[in-house]
C-alpha cells in the first residue's frame, strides 16, 4: 500500500507540476507593479538563509562554489531586471518581460528547480555512499526557506505540533511536506512565492514522500515507532 500511494504522488505532482507551469508561462508576460523595497527584502532573505542553512547544517561544498553560485543567481536576476519593459501606471511603476526577458526567466526556472531538487534527491541517494541517504526532509526544508521563507515559517509549527500530539516523526514530516506545495501556491497570489517556487515545492514533494514509503506502509499498518517508545 505504501508503494501504490507514493506512486499516486508521484504521478499527481507531475501532473500539478505541468498545470503550474502552464499557468506560469500564461502570466508570464503579465504586468505588475514595481516593489523595490519588497524585491530587496526578498532578495536579502533569500541569500541570508541559503546562508544560514549552509552553516546550521555543515555542507561540505567549498565557500567559493556557494559564494559563486550566489553570484550567478544575482547576475541572472539583474540580467532579467534589465530586459524588463517598464512603465507608468496608476498606483507608480510597473513591469512587464520582454521576449528576451522571458528567455532569462525560463533559464531561472530551470536552475532553480534543478538546484533544489536535486539537492533532495543527492540527500536521499547520494553518489558518495553507494546511493543510500536521508529522508531528504531537512534538505528540501532548506531549499523552501531558500525561495519561500514564509511558507516555512507557516508549516514548522504545523509539523511540530502534529509530531507532539501524535508521537509520530514521520508523520509530521509527510504532512509537513505534502502541505509545501499547497501554502506556497497560496502564497503567490499575495506576492510571497511564484509559480517557479510551486513546481519546486512538488518536486520536492514528491521525492520526499517516496523516500518514505514504508514509513507510509508502517503508518498504515499501526506499526511505525512513535516517539519516547
Amino acid at each position: 500500500m505504501g508503494e501504490g500511494l507514493a506512486r499516486a504522488i508521484v504521478i499527481g505532482s507531475i501532473a500539478l507540476t505541468a498545470a503550474s507551469l502552464t499557468l506560469a508561462v500564461v502570466c508570464v508576460r503579465k504586468r505588475s507593479r514595481i516593489r523595490p523595497r519588497f524585491d530587496l527584502t526578498r532578495a536579502v532573505v533569500g541569500v541570508g538563509a541559503v546562508l544560514v542553512m549552509a552553516e546550521v547544517t555543515h555542507v561540505t561544498t567549498p565557500w567559493v562554489a556557494v559564494d559563486a553560485a550566489i553570484a550567478v543567481g544575482l547576475a541572472l536576476g539583474f540580467a532579467q531586471g534589465s530586459a524588463l519593459e517598464i512603465s507608468r501606471g496608476e498606483r507608480g511603476f510597473y513591469a512587464r518581460r520582454s521576449p528576451a526577458g522571458v528567455v532569462l526567466w525560463g533559464v531561472g526556472i530551470v536552475m532553480m528547480q534543478a538546484a533544489g531538487i536535486a539537492a533532495v534527491a543527492g540527500h536521499i541517494r547520494s553518489v558518495f555512499i553507494g546511493f543510500r541517504g536521508g529522508r531528504g526532509v531537512a534538505t528540501f526544508t532548506g531549499a523552501m526557506l531558500a525561495t519561500v521563507p514564509w511558507a516555512v515559517a507557516v508549516l514548522v509549527p504545523l509539523v511540530l505540533l502534529i509530531m507532539w500530539r501524535s508521537r509520530f516523526v514521520s508523520l509530521g514530516s509527510l504532512i509537513g511536506t505534502l502541505l509545501a506545495p499547497v501554502v506556497t501556491a497560496v502564497l503567490v497570489p499575495v506576492g510571497q512565492a511564484t509559480w517557479q517556487a510551486v513546481v519546486l515545492a512538488l518536486g520536492g514533494a514528491a521525492l520526499v514522500t517516496i523516500a518514505h514509503r514504508d514509513n507510509i506502509a508502517r503508518l498504515r499498518a499501526g506499526t511505525e515507532r512513535r516517539l519516547g517508545r
